[in-house]
């Protein structure tokens, strides 16, 4: 008998320094110092990601547009942007380190996504679990 679990991908912290610019784009939609989010950024762990937090996600599609099994949509969406989703299905597919999506949470307000749209979009089409890089603000 084979009591091995099947393989998911895994989660893992995103490079800070790569997503400079989405972080900077953030700022800029949210009033805040960029440093600021950075640092609380820096602070934050990878955890699961809360249905409830992901259904009132601002800044993607990949809750109410895109439903578990839609693919299509997800891709469609992801060409829209002219995002490389056939790296993040791969990803998925073979089982790879996935940088988290970012999302950031500023006192009460709706938590914000800042990275990982694309990720995130075809985790739901591929009902896949999610753990994101969630930063919170008190203000």
């Amino acid at each position: 008998m084979n009591f091995e679990q099947p393989k998911q991908s895994s989660w893992q912290m995103p490079n800070l320094k790569e997503e400079w610019h989405e972080i900077t784009r953030t700022a800029e939609a949210v009033n805040l110092p960029a440093e600021r989010i950075l640092a609380a950024f820096q602070s934050a762990t990878v955890e699961d990601l809360p249905e409830a937090m992901w259904s009132e996600l601002e800044n993607t599609e990949s809750f109410h547009a895109v439903q578990p099994g839609d693919v299509e949509k997800a891709k469609q969406i992801a060409v829209s942007y002219h995002r490389n989703w056939e790296a993040v299905v791969r990803g998925f597919h073979n089982h790879e380190n996935m940088p988290a999506p970012m999302i950031l949470v500023v006192g009460h307000k709706k938590p914000y996504l800042v990275a990982g749209n694309t990720r995130l979009m075809f985790a739901r089409a591929l009902g896949k679990p999610v753990k994101a890089l969630i930063a919170r603000i008190p203000v």
